[in-house]
């Protein structure tokens, strides 16, 4: 259960990082994460 969490922690965080290196190349799923965020 420990190692979903942080798989999950470390997936936004490369996505973060993905989006923040390639602010043009923005990919639905980045859109997606956005929305999810925004919505929490």
């Amino acid at each position: 259960m420990k190692k979903a969490i942080l798989f999950t922690i470390l997936f936004f965080i490369a996505c973060a990082v993905i989006y923040n290196l390639y602010p043009e190349k923005k990919l639905p799923l980045n859109t997606e994460i956005d929305y999810i965020i925004v919505k929490k």
